[in-house]
């Protein structure tokens, strides 16, 4: 599963994982106390979604003038 850093982590084998960074490859011993202390969070389908949400767009209806038309 995919979480988000939200503290700079150093993990082993050799591996930074700096804050914002998207990582799947924490190891599986360490992702409960990570997620309970706040250093990381899960970034599943229901955070995706949330986001998504989060967004709107706006449509343009009107055609657009090609070059010399009004």
């Amino acid at each position: 599963m995919p979480y988000k850093v939200l503290t700079g982590l150093s993990y082993p084998p050799d591996k930074r994982a700096e804050v914002g960074s998207i990582v799947d490859d924490i190891p599986a011993k360490s992702v409960k106390w990570l997620l309970e202390k706040g250093h990381i969070e899960s970034v599943g389908a229901t955070s995706s979604a949330k986001i998504a949400s989060d967004f709107k767009v706006n449509i343009i209806t009107e055609p657009v003038a090609k070059d010399g038309e009004k």
